[in-house]
């Protein structure tokens, strides 16, 4: 199964992720008939790519082996690992859906740690150039995921799900000010939201 697609910057070609753990690429004009190839051509478990809109820099989650589980930045398309731009104790005990932000300052992540034995999934945002992460939730017996940014970066929509997973709705919230925050849907099974372009 393919999932955690991502668009190149100019709209040609598709990331993904294709299980178990392999980033794979293919053009976005392929025919049915089209090979995908490499998106990183590692021989490593990786997952939850994020391609910049701007030229090939990509981020990507390592969680195998464990002494190098962290964020990683690369390039697209290449063998090279990258560097290790934050480890999961930086943030969480692990890290999923790591999403750029559009000026290609940082990015925001889902971290998951245990709250009084609850295992929760808050966003973060983790700054490029200070290396410093800070969360904009605090949920507690929640967790968010599949995070997506309005084109202005102003707004993030994320799926915020029970930690039993018996319900799930799309949240947006202000970036800047994560106070701000509403609930879009109502109906419980609700989730993977992506804003649009425009």
């Amino acid at each position: 199964d393919a999932g955690q697609i991502n668009w190149c910057a100019d709209g040609s070609m598709l990331g993904f992720e294709l299980a178990p753990n392999l980033l794979r690429m293919i053009p976005a004009d392929a025919g049915f008939a089209s090979m995908d190839v490499p998106l990183l051509d590692l021989n490593i478990f990786t997952s939850y790519p994020a391609w910049f809109q701007q030229g090939q820099r990509l981020l990507y989650v390592q969680k195998i082996p464990s002494e190098k589980e962290g964020i990683y930045l690369t390039n697209a398309g290449t063998a090279n690992e990258g560097i290790r731009i934050a480890s999961f104790q930086e943030i969480a005990s692990t890290s999923d859906y790591p999403i750029w932000l559009p000026d290609g300052s940082g990015f925001l992540v889902v971290g998951r740690r245990s709250k009084s034995g609850i295992i929760g999934g808050d966003i973060y945002h983790y700054d490029l150039n200070s290396n410093q992460v800070n969360p904009l939730t605090d949920f507690w017996n929640e967790s968010a995921g599949y995070l997506s940014l309005s084109p202005d970066g102003e707004y993030i929509v994320f799926e915020r799900q029970t930690q039993e997973g018996q319900s799930r709705d799309i949240w947006i919230m202000k970036r800047t000010d994560p106070t701000v925050m509403w609930q879009l849907t109502y109906d419980g099974q609700s989730g993977n939201p992506s804003w649009g372009s425009k």
